[in-house]
């Protein structure tokens, strides 16, 4: 008989090769674990097996293991957290959906004097305004316009004391307390002006600062609106009194602004130069640590120097350590950058 048809007999002492890939891990079935992704407490209901890696705890099929034990075990905190935001979601609707049932509330009525609102009331929630909106609660809408102009007793109240006021004006007191709070606002601008002008003088000579405190107490005396943080659009490339006095490196006028006046000391010009960013385009270490000190804000921009012409339209502006830089202050540069 040939040994084709023999049939094939099989040795329990002979070795049977191995199958590709398991020469690295030996795995084993066990029940497959609760999914973290699994949203049914019944781990029963899960069906198929997973391997577990046996005896080489490094391989790649071990830590993909490891973290899936790690996701089970963390399955409920999981879940917990899921169910929080949910309730959030849930509530921020309601609550949202309750605001869009109601409608905007409407506060109009309030200017309606056919409604019986006190002039007084109006008074008041116009003088939380600042003055140059007054003139815009006219333009809401007609019917509102024409509410808040009937309130005669209101515009009156709302003139201040010097003003020197009609006894029989020929048109409403709101058209006579927007013309004389333009008239002021004018005025006030000009003689701002010629303060900075003035102002500008005398720190261009020295740093003479019983002339400057004299020159501003007098305007603060003369008209109370005057601001030591003013700015002109006209005069001075929008430099306040406090850029000026660091321009010129006047170190009594700077500290008399900042220590007793409260100046601003995040003011910009023209360029977006704050004080800061002027003191190290100078170079003046003094200066750069008194404002440091402040807490002045290190990483603003400023695009161009009011001393040098305007930077093209879209220019990416500096910090004031790379102007300090730029400007071969080192010394300086690394003063800002540490803030010290």
């Amino acid at each position: 008989m040939s040994n084709s048809s023999m049939p094939e007999m099989h040795d329990n002492n002979k070795k049977v090769p191995k199958p590709l890939g398991s020469s690295s891990t030996i795995l084993r079935k066990e029940p497959l674990l609760p999914s973290p992704f699994s949203t049914n407490d019944d781990s029963s209901s899960l069906q198929g097996d997973k391997l577990i890696c046996g005896d080489f705890p490094n391989s790649p099929r071990s830590v993909l293991c490891k973290k899936y034990s790690f996701l089970m075990t963390s399955n409920l905190d999981a879940r917990n957290i899921d169910a929080l935001l949910a309730e959030e979601e849930r509530e921020e609707y309601e609550f949202n959906q309750k605001l869009s049932s109601r409608g905007r509330f409407n506060i109009l009525f309030i200017f309606d004097s056919s409604l019986g609102c006190p002039d007084e009331v109006v008074a008041k929630i116009f003088r939380y305004l600042p003055l140059r909106d007054h003139g815009k609660m006219l333009c809401i809408n007609y019917a509102t316009s024409e509410g808040i102009k009937k309130r005669s007793l209101m515009w009156h109240s709302l003139c201040p004391p010097h003003w020197i006021l009609p006894k029989r004006p020929r048109k409403s007191w709101a058209l006579v307390y927007i013309t004389k709070l333009r008239e002021e606002e004018e005025m006030t601008r000009k003689m701002s002006d010629e303060i900075l002008v003035k102002a500008s003088k005398i720190i261009f000579k020295g740093d003479n600062l019983r002339s400057v405190k004299k020159l501003v107490i007098r305007a603060e005396q003369n008209f109370a609106r005057f601001s030591i943080n003013y700015v002109s659009a006209i005069v001075l490339e929008r430099s306040s009194l406090l850029n000026m006095a660091i321009m010129h490196r006047r170190m009594k006028i700077v500290r008399w602004l900042i220590e007793e006046k409260c100046a601003d000391i995040e003011t910009t010009d023209r360029g977006g130069f704050t004080p800061l960013l002027n003191a190290a385009y100078m170079g003046d270490k003094f200066l750069v640590r008194l404002l440091l000190s402040k807490g002045c804000d290190r990483y603003k921009l400023g695009t161009e120097h009011s001393t040098t012409a305007l930077a093209p339209i879209g220019t990416k502006g500096k910090t004031a350590e790379e102007w300090a830089r730029d400007r071969g202050h080192l010394s300086v540069a690394e003063l800002i950058r540490y803030g010290i």
